[in-house]
């Protein structure tokens, strides 16, 4: 049996039992095999055979798949061996996971490059089974609904594990954008609970976490303030007040903020 043979036994029985990690540590190895077949890319005067290049494929949807559901999730190397699948028909699943993981990543021009090429070459691109949720997702930050994005990502029992290996890089990317918007918004500061509920945290713990990490001083009384002390107005902002229900806060602020939330 050849090496390349038994390196695709390999990966298969890895990958049958859910070893992610084994299969992206074999990946390298069988590329290399595959490349030195002239499987990876078509050359002159070399033919190969529709079965060797099926297998192919299939090797190559099994490493992209197991590097979505590493323990890291390796989002890096899917995008590195994403850019080995054919648009094709067979890969339409796969096509639109590398969609959605450009905007995942804010890269909305190649995403639109390839979403156009892909519909070209591919007649039934839009019956692929994730492009319902992709086509959501672009239209969310194309119109800076950020809280549509996150809300799309809260029911995780019902949510595709392929597409929900991508949360982690949505929240950061709307949430960045929504504290873009606090900061420009509110001069006079905002309470923690109040931005606990707009940037879709759970605890004010992770809210105080995230200011550290924006720079923001969070004082004694739970107030997120965005500018320098000295440079605050005097607090008369409506959002301080403690008994505003969550609600009227959502509302108020989508009213400051239109398209977001």
């Amino acid at each position: 049996m050849s090496i390349l043979q038994d390196l695709t036994q390999a990966l298969n029985l890895a990958y049958t039992n859910g070893k992610y990690d084994t299969v992206l540590q074999i990946a390298p190895e069988i590329l290399l095999e595959l490349s030195q077949n002239n499987l990876l890319t078509a050359k002159k005067n070399v033919k190969v055979s529709t079965s060797d290049l099926q297998i192919t494929n299939k090797i190559l949807e099994m490493i992209c798949t197991a590097s979505l559901l590493s323990e890291s999730t390796d989002q890096e190397s899917f995008s590195k061996y994403i850019s080995l699948i054919k648009a094709s028909p067979e890969n339409i699943e796969l096509l639109w996971l590398h969609l959605i993981s450009l905007l995942s990543q804010g890269d909305f021009i190649q995403h639109q490059q390839l979403s156009t090429k892909y519909h070209i070459l591919i007649p039934n691109f839009e019956k692929g089974k994730y492009a319902q949720f992709g086509k959501n997702l672009e239209v969310f930050l194309n119109e800076g609904n950020y809280g549509g994005v996150l809300k799309s990502f809260q029911e995780e029992s019902q949510i595709d594990k392929l597409i929900l290996s991508f949360k982690s890089q949505f929240l950061e990317l709307c949430r960045n954008e929504i504290g873009d918007n606090l900061e420009s918004s509110y001069k006079n500061g905002l309470k923690l609970g109040a931005a606990r509920s707009l940037l879709y945290f759970t605890t004010d713990l992770e809210v105080a976490a995230f200011a550290e990490e924006r720079g923001w001083n969070v004082d004694k009384n739970g107030v997120i303030n965005f500018v320098e002390e000295e440079e605050n107005l005097p607090k008369n902002n409506a959002y301080l007040d403690e008994d505003l229900d969550t609600v009227e806060i959502v509302l108020a602020y989508a009213q400051d903020l239109e398209r977001v939330v």
